[in-house]
């Protein structure tokens, strides 16, 4: 045989091998994706029904199931398969979202003892609201159960699921949140994993949703008051752009302060800021406004005050509230 023949057969050799391999990744990914494309929503509410959808709208398998089954009636309408009981919803996909109004319902579900038989090799993912210690109860019960846990908090209202910007939190077993990140993605493109813990997602989503309420009750008071002298709602709004400018500026300082343990009063100290919070408070009583955002900032600089921290930059709030650098 001349070298040339044996280099040409070499060479069909080699690409024979490359064309296999390549099938054969190619199979997986299909069988993979064909694990990616099932799953199971319980609890069609104003959020699961939207999470249902979603799914339902980027060509995913989906199986659904709520306690009042005319709720699912849409959604079976579209496609969905309506499970006659919990039990058969998880065991109909690999992954089942469970939104429900709180977790302590959800651990009921979970208690059932047939649903324990379906656990085996299955991942659970509750975004429903509660403690980390019901969401470490969950996940200890169903581990023991053979299956992996994920809890998530949904940091949107049901009109922003699905978007690129969307986020919902996860934490909890790290090989279910790589095993249906792809799934997942689909309900919120700049979701985020938190860690192993299970308390963490509920966690971190109390202290959003906390601040985030908090800042739009001090927006509203403002509004109020703003109109007490005619300044209309969609002027103040416009207004308000600046000093939402300003927050976030303030958030960028507020976080180096506590990282470096830096609370010098070089800007402004705790002590200068009171006078200014009373004189808003006083402003609200003689427009006979709600005055309880500015009340808890009271409290909070002489708490600070109290505590001899009163030269001290505003960041010190954060060890008056309870919190530690």
């Amino acid at each position: 045989m001349t070298s040339y023949a044996r280099t040409l057969r070499l060479i069909i050799f080699t690409a024979a091998i490359v064309v296999c391999w390549v099938a054969c990744c190619e199979a997986k990914e299909q069988g993979d994706a064909s694990q990616q494309s099932a799953v199971t929503v319980i609890g069609l509410g104003h959020m699961g029904s939207v999470l249902a959808k979603t799914f339902l709208d980027h060509g995913l398998k989906l199986t659904v199931w709520n306690r009042t089954a005319s709720k699912a009636e849409v959604l079976v309408a579209a496609g969905a398969v309506l499970a006659r009981s919990p039990s058969d919803a998880i065991a109909a996909s690999p992954i089942t979202i469970f939104s429900l109004t709180n977790k302590a319902i959800v651990r009921t579900i979970l208690s059932r003892p047939e649903i324990a038989r379906t656990l085996k090799n299955h991942t659970i993912v509750d975004l429903s609201t509660g403690p980390a210690t019901d969401a470490r109860a969950n996940a200890a019960q169903i581990a023991a159960a053979g299956g992996s846990y994920l809890d998530g908090g949904i940091m949107e209202y049901p009109r922003s699921i699905g978007h690129v910007d969307a986020v919902i939190l996860y934490s909890g077993s790290a090989t279910a949140f790589r095993a249906h990140e792809r799934t997942l993605a689909v309900l919120a493109g700049a979701q985020r994993y938190l860690g192993e813990d299970p308390g963490a997602a509920p966690t971190a989503y109390l202290a959003l949703w906390n601040y985030y309420f908090v800042a739009l009750g001090g927006y509203l008071e403002g509004v109020a008051l703003g109109q007490t002298a005619g300044v209309r709602v969609a002027e103040f709004g416009s207004l308000a752009a600046t000093m939402t400018h300003k927050l976030g500026d303030a958030l960028a300082d507020v976080n180096r302060r506590i990282n470096t343990k830096d609370y010098s009063g070089n800007q402004a100290p705790t002590d200068e800021y009171l006078d200014g919070f009373e004189q808003i408070r006083q402003a609200m009583i003689e427009k006979g406004l709600s005055h309880r955002g500015v009340d808890a900032m009271i409290g909070y600089v002489e708490s600070a005050q109290k505590a001899g921290n009163g030269d001290k930059d505003i960041a010190i709030l954060f060890r008056t509230i309870g919190g530690h650098d």
